[in-house]
């Protein structure tokens, strides 16, 4: 079993040109944290707020929970809008599993027509209730792919993920 390297420099979170609104605040943002060397990074008053809600999974079309999240996260969106702050919220579907691939041959169809008529019903929901979201993600976007990649290999010259022998149990029927 490979051990863990050692971290000997706290390193800044990691920030995509697409949340800032120049290349210089990108490098010069925090993210409002006390860091492991005590230090604590705020953030400065041209940093956009970014909120999230979850990527929904689309092996189901949206539901209560999913509204329900979103609602919330409209409304802390909009508060802070409210106080004059630069906003970017960011909703979206996760179009990747097991459970996707399996409820799309349920209904006869591909994984990506499925994903797409779940996708387009979020969307349709979201307008519906009003949901003023700035970006609507899709997990099989080009553009996400390739911002997970840079992402994923930036935390591997770090260091943060390595090769180490892991033993789980999962189930798909767990989730459940």
């Amino acid at each position: 079993m490979a051990s863990r390297p050692s971290i000997s420099k706290p390193r800044l979170p990691f920030r995509h040109a697409l949340f800032s609104s120049s290349p210089s605040s990108s490098a010069a943002s925090t993210c409002g944290v006390v860091c492991c060397d005590g230090s604590s990074n705020s953030a400065s008053e041209t940093d956009p707020f970014v909120l999230t809600t979850p990527l929904y999974y689309v092996n189901t079309p949206p539901h209560m929970g999913s509204a329900y999240t979103t609602i919330a996260t409209d409304a802390i969106a909009r508060f802070q809008r409210l106080l004059g702050k630069k906003v970017i919220f960011i909703t979206g579907t996760d179009e990747h599993g097991e459970k996707i691939a399996t409820a799309a041959s349920a209904c006869g169809s591909s994984p990506r027509e499925h994903c797409d008529v779940i996708s387009q019903a979020y969307k349709a929901l979201w307008k519906d209730l009003d949901i003023a979201y700035d970006r609507f993600i899709r997990t099989t976007d080009a553009k996400h792919e390739a911002i997970v990649k840079q992402f994923y290999s930036r935390v591997i010259e770090n260091g943060d993920i390595y090769r180490a022998d892991y033993e789980g149990l999962y189930c798909i029927n767990c989730e459940e």
